[in-house]
């Protein structure tokens, strides 16, 4: 840390070569050695994402004491780090005992999208009865958005569970309609 960011850019590659995420505990506290920066905020970056497909909730527990700063770093991949419907449950069943973070958020939000993305039947029966809750219920207007998109990139209405869970505004329809068809966009 008493070296120069200039210096610390340098070493990038061999330190992150080096780094070993099986123990996020080990990780955090490298992490707190370097300032603000490039280094730290990749080494944050790869813990949450590692935790967060082991120990959700461990890994907003986490987050919860890093502050503001890290809030960028940590979700600047999320939407990346799972494909796997299963991955995106245990992070929405961790989500609601955790504080109030932005890392919390964003990575329901994530969740959501991806389980959207890989299987919408079987998401709107997990929100069948949650979408009241104060975390779902802010982040419907994401959700609805999604649906507009993913209907129309498949062609196909929306699956009716994930519609009763979560509803339609058909101002995302429109909207997702603009960037591809705008006289379709008009028409709706």
């Amino acid at each position: 840390p008493a070296q120069s960011d200039y210096e610390i850019r340098g070493l990038y590659p061999a330190i992150l070569g080096k780094l070993n995420l099986v123990d996020p505990d080990k990780a955090m506290d490298v992490a707190k050695i370097f300032p603000p920066g490039d280094i730290r905020n990749e080494i944050l970056s790869r813990t949450m994402t590692v935790l967060l497909k082991q120990d959700p909730a461990r890994a907003f527990e986490i987050s919860e004491g890093l502050g503001p700063e890290a809030s960028a770093a940590l979700s600047s991949n999320l939407l990346s780090f799972t494909k796997d419907p299963d991955e995106a449950r245990r992070i929405l069943e961790a989500a609601p005992e955790a504080g109030e973070t932005s890392f919390r958020r964003e990575a329901t939000r994530a969740a959501l999208l991806v389980w959207l993305q890989s299987d919408p039947a079987s998401l709107g029966v997990y929100l069948k009865d949650r979408m009241e809750t104060p975390l779902l219920n802010g982040l419907k207007a994401d959700l609805q958005k999604g649906m507009a998109l993913l209907a129309l990139q498949t062609g196909q209405p929306t699956e009716a569970g994930l519609m009763a869970a979560v509803g339609l505004d058909p101002t995302f329809t429109v909207e997702a309609l603009l960037e591809t068809d705008p006289a379709r966009a008009a028409v709706a």
